[in-house]
């Protein structure tokens, strides 16, 4: 199970404009620390984080002096810190040109810096252009993990499921189309401790591998901290996967990136994952 560590970043949702953008620089600042205070722990539990929109970073670079700024972007070209290729959250309003500038920011960053940008990452709205795989295909971005929220709308396939997207002209990028992005926190409790999270784990594998059409031996949740958006980062996160995987031989727990994931899905399924295309 690979967990994708992020905050759902939504502007004036929870708070005030000036108090999010505030709360995001100082939860960058404690994901330095947490990468190195769990820097001992298991492959698996070390403390990771997943930069939900490329807004986050610059909001960073804007409040924090270059010392600062440098350790973020070490912990990013180490792997241990993923920088989302969106500016922020899209939705199928976004036109073409709006699109291909969602990405410019993270791309100009990755450049400037030495990093790569391989990922996207979208949570809560429910509509995306058939432009994305080309747009992201020619920024170079390969992986799309979505995240719909179905309060007001459904979200397309079965989820989760996991396939190549292709638009009219060809282009492809492989999609994770994920349970709602507070998921692991809501239904499976993993922020509370295995007394909670067990039961709540056993029962959704069990019900996956029921519905037969799951082949995979692997599964990516985001996580958060505990269950709101614009919500810090959560170092207890580290403590829960590293006693879960010390008790439990199956299965395995993982905070991660969202390429780790990824890489795993295409090296080990690649071949076999379905693809969708207009028509």
């Amino acid at each position: 199970i690979y967990l994708f560590h992020h905050s759902h970043t939504d502007i004036g949702y929870t708070e005030l404009q000036t108090r999010v953008a505030k709360k995001h620089a100082e939860y960058l600042d404690s994901v330095i620390e947490y990468c190195r205070a769990t820097a001992a722990y298991p492959e698996g539990s070390q403390f990771k984080w997943n930069i939900e929109v490329s807004w986050a970073l610059e909001n960073y670079l804007k409040e924090r002096p270059a010392a600062k700024v440098k350790e973020l972007m070490d912990l990013i070209k180490a792997g241990r810190v993923e920088l989302s290729g969106l500016y922020l959250q899209l939705s199928d309003l976004f036109a073409h040109e709006e699109l291909v500038r969602s990405v410019y920011l993270a791309k100009d960053l990755a450049r400037k810096n030495g990093f790569s940008v391989l990922c996207a990452m979208n949570n809560d709205v429910t509509g995306f252009s058939w432009a994305i795989p080309q747009i992201f295909h020619s920024a170079g971005i390969k992986y799309f993990a979505t995240g719909i929220n179905e309060t007001r709308s459904r979200a397309p396939l079965q989820r989760p499921c996991a396939f190549y997207w292709e638009s009219p002209e060809g282009s492809r990028i492989l999609h994770w189309n994920g349970e709602h992005y507070l998921f692991a926190n809501y239904e499976l409790k993993l922020h509370e401790g295995q007394d909670k999270s067990l039961p709540k784990i056993k029962e959704y594998l069990a019900k996956l591998e029921a519905r037969g059409d799951y082949p995979y031996n692997a599964i990516a949740f985001n996580i958060s901290g505990y269950v709101t958006d614009n919500c810090p980062p959560g170092k207890e996160l580290s403590d829960r996967v590293r006693e879960w995987n010390n008790r439990w031989a199956y299965p395995r727990l993982r905070l991660a990136t969202m390429r780790e994931f990824f890489d795993h899905m295409e090296k080990t399924y690649g071949q076999s994952l379905p693809v969708y295309r207009p028509g």
